[in-house]
């Protein structure tokens, strides 16, 4: 066989392979530099699904869909510590109802036309009613009770004497006939330790039917008291308001 034949080459098939293997290599590095990246993939996603929506995973501060965007520098709103509770209802708690009994030295009087009086005695009294027999003829010689006309107790009252004299004008109205003045309502109010209003008596128009001034004695050393006598037509005790 000729020598040339045996060493004989194609053309170019060197410089043809590196080609080759150049153009083989080279596909896959453009293939990585135009493959997007993770990021940009997730932002092209998003955009495709909400239009020109920012990708919610790039935010930094998230915003949830239906809640309104809040600025950053905005000054947070707080509370006043002293301002009261919305909903404070302590004060329109009602108190416990009371089991023990109340003292009887903290007592106070309301009487229509006057200020809030105290005295230092009060006797309240109270109402009775008469019971009358009645039989009629064909019965058993038993009685049978029925209720009669009720009376009232007078209330009496005792205070030291002061410059007012206010009771003893109220006095003077009924001596003068002024009877549809003198009648007035009247209210004794039971007082617990620390002063709140509780139980009540209501006196029903009630009116001064006697009065009586001091004893004094200038041995006696003692504080100068004043009587009055109240008569009413009815009382009626309530409780705590």
């Amino acid at each position: 066989m000729p020598r040339s034949a045996s060493v004989a080459r194609p053309c170019g098939t060197s410089g043809g392979g590196r080609r080759e293997r150049a153009t083989t290599e080279e596909g896959p590095r453009r293939a990585r530099r135009t493959e997007p990246a993770p990021a940009a993939a997730r932002r092209a996603v998003r955009r495709e699904e909400g239009g020109d929506r920012e990708s919610v995973g790039d935010d930094p501060d998230p915003v949830e869909e239906g809640s309104e965007p809040t600025d950053g520098n905005a000054e947070e709103t707080t509370k006043d510590d002293d301002a009261p509770p919305e909903n404070d209802d302590t004060r329109d708690e009602e108190r416990p109802p009371r089991t023990r009994p109340y003292p009887n030295v903290r007592f106070l009087l309301g009487i229509d036309g006057f200020p809030e009086a105290g005295f230092s005695a009060c006797r309240v009294g109270g109402s009775g009613t008469e019971p009358l027999r009645y039989r009629e003829g064909n019965e058993p010689l038993d009685y049978r009770l029925v209720p009669g006309t009720t009376t009232y107790e007078p209330v009496l009252l005792e205070r030291g004497v002061g410059d007012a004299a206010a009771l003893a004008g109220w006095r003077r109205l009924v001596e003068q006939g002024r009877m549809n003045e003198a009648r007035r309502d009247v209210e004794v109010i039971l007082l617990d330790e620390a002063g709140n209003p509780g139980p009540r008596w209501e006196l029903r128009a009630a009116w001064p039917a006697r009065y009586v001034a001091p004893d004094l004695d200038a041995r006696d050393g003692d504080v100068a008291v004043e009587t009055l006598e109240l008569v009413h037509e009815g009382i009626e005790r309530t409780g705590v308001e």
